[in-house]
């Protein structure tokens, strides 16, 4: 299948006016049912604690076989800072080269929160719960023909959980129940517990936890695969130019036989929602991915209007926030971070920038089994519609700080949906005095940004890979977390997280994290704001494709294939 979309269109797709012509152009015609709804969320339970690898899917006597084939046409709505997985937090990196690599675990793609094998073809847990042995794959290469090994499992698991110098490992405090680890033979990976733990499987099969190429590294030095990509998986990463695009080819050697179906991918840079919308709509791509979420109002009239597509909801297990760098004045003081939580209008935002499709929430996700109720966290400051009165109580603490006024600068992110939120948060602010210049940038600079503390203020967003206590808290929480950008732990937050990662009991455990969020919210180093739901939406010729778990999951594209 040829590729319908050169680097010259996709260029030309980001600016406004290109947009409004291919919005105007007709629709293809329609020539199926409306899509069945979408199955309501589940909650990730554990994995077994022995699992079999999964073979290739055999079509049931009288199902459509897949067809082998064809380039997927997707986007991707910012280009990345680097391409070093370990050391990245960003959907837009791991979209573009995750194809490319495969973890120890994963998120079954068809069923996407139960957990199977990927490199592991199985696993068995000690009787006490804190011994895993992986039996690993004995046919999987990298791209260059090296074989895979425990050797290359154990040397990820040191560069993730015990980063070398120079390496900024952004999951390596997702594992607090982690001691030790040994290849104990060429294809078997042994993992030590401190103590037996409810989320270390599904956190070993979260989208980041993929496997970069030990000899490589050890070769070349750990900055090359910031720039060079060579994995097990089932697509070759061809070429990558940040802004414009990517374009991976199969793996004609992929250790899974028949895998993967398609030909290649082609990801296309589009920034604008309008125009995402617009190249979809004229089939100019297949596929628009949760790197940049189509609308509710695009969502409904496609439902509504184009039945030879399909919308699907995913949770993304994602937060817009506000993040305070907590370093720096008046930002230190914790009446002034309250001030700015009593302004922030959570339902303005809901209503304003994601068109009512959102959840309001606390720190763990919305909608999770973890979270604080609802009925509770409704009558919360912040959380709950500001009042007359909520607004003098910010401005009266704002009085008793010493800074009863003041200027900063906000920074946000281009594309999608930020410049909007940043603007909403901007017009919170400024109505008790708090009077903060937006500077936008790309959101994989934020983060840089974010890691070496040059901020006030950050508008943006906070997602994990799993509705876990362990990943939330232990990944921007907690005093060890990589990702707490703010620079401050509330009061006894590092115990009470302790605490709940040894506790196997289920309600016991979720008394604790309730606690740990009434803490969080006490001492605000970030203000939780809200909680969009996506809609990923594709052609019906697109088949065998799940939006994942979260959004950091079944990102591979192994099982997608193209009717036509």
């Amino acid at each position: 299948m040829k590729n319908p979309l050169g680097n010259k269109v996709a260029a030309a797709c980001a600016v406004g006016f290109t947009a409004v012509l291919l919005a105007c152009a007709p629709l293809q015609a329609p020539s199926a049912a409306k899509p069945a709804a979408p199955a309501p969320a589940q909650t990730a339970k554990p994995a077994a604690p022995t699992a079999a690898a999964r073979p290739a899917a055999t079509p049931a006597v009288g199902a459509e076989a897949p067809r082998s084939g064809g380039i997927l046409l997707t986007t991707n709505s910012l280009g990345s800072v680097h391409l070093d997985l370990h050391q990245r937090t960003d959907w837009y990196t791991l979209a573009t080269v995750a194809p490319a690599y495969n973890g120890l675990l994963q998120y079954d793609p068809l069923e996407n929160q139960k957990v199977i094998p990927d490199l592991a073809k199985s696993w068995d847990v000690s009787p006490d719960g804190v011994t895993y042995t992986f039996n690993l794959r004995d046919d999987a290469k990298w791209h260059d023909g090296k074989p895979f090994t425990a050797a290359d499992a154990k040397w990820n698991l040191d560069r993730i959980l015990r980063p070398p110098s120079g390496v900024v490992s952004m999951r390596k405090g997702d594992f607090p129940a982690v001691a030790s680890w040994e290849a104990t033979g060429e294809h078997t990976l042994k993992v030590a517990l401190r103590y037996p733990s409810a989320s270390f499987v599904p956190l070993l099969a979260q989208g980041w936890m993929l496997m970069l190429p030990r000899h490589v590294v050890e070769k070349e030095g750990q900055d090359y695969v910031k720039r060079n990509v060579i994995g097990t998986g089932p697509f070759k990463l061809k070429t990558y130019t940040a802004g414009v695009g990517a374009q991976l080819v199969k793996n004609d050697n992929y250790h899974i036989k028949g895998r993967p179906y398609l030909d290649g991918i082609s990801l296309y840079t589009i920034l604008d929602l309008t125009a995402q919308f617009a190249a979809f709509r004229v089939r100019r791509i297949h596929l628009t991915p949760s790197t940049q979420p189509i609308t509710a109002t695009q969502a409904k009239y496609i439902r509504e209007n184009v039945p030879d597509a399909v919308v699907q909801d995913q949770n993304p297990l994602s937060a817009y926030v506000l993040e305070f760098n907590t370093r720096r004045q008046p930002w230190s003081d914790v009446r002034v971070r309250r001030a700015a939580n009593l302004a922030i209008d959570h339902q303005m935002v809901k209503r304003m920038v994601f068109e009512g499709s959102a959840g309001i929430g606390g720190i763990m996700p919305w909608g999770s089994k973890w979270s604080l109720p609802e009925a509770e966290l409704l009558k919360m400051p912040g959380i709950r519609v500001p009042t007359d009165a909520d607004i003098a109580e910010a401005k009266d603490l704002l009085a008793k700080s010493g800074f009863p006024g003041f200027k900063g600068t906000l920074m946000g992110s281009t594309g999608g949906f930020y410049p909007a939120y940043t603007e909403v948060v901007q017009s919170n602010l400024r109505r008790i005095g708090i009077d903060l210049t937006i500077e936008l940038i790309d959101k994989t600079m934020t983060v840089d940004r974010q890691v070496k503390g040059e901020f006030e203020v950050v508008a943006g967003a906070s997602t994990v890979s799993i509705d876990d206590p362990d990943t939330v808290f232990g990944g921007g929480w907690i005093t060890s977390a990589p990702r707490n950008y703010s620079g401050y732990t509330p009061p006894k937050l590092d115990e009470l997280y302790d605490q709940q990662s040894r506790t196997l009991d289920e309600a016991k455990r979720k008394e604790i994290v309730f606690e740990m969020q009434r803490v969080s919210f006490e001492w605000l180093p970030r203000v939780v704001v809200s909680y969009p739901l996506r809609q990923v939406a594709f052609w019906r010729e697109v088949r065998g494709f799940q939006a994942g778990y979260g959004m950091y999951n079944n990102a591979k594209q192994e099982n997608t294939w193209l009717a036509k």
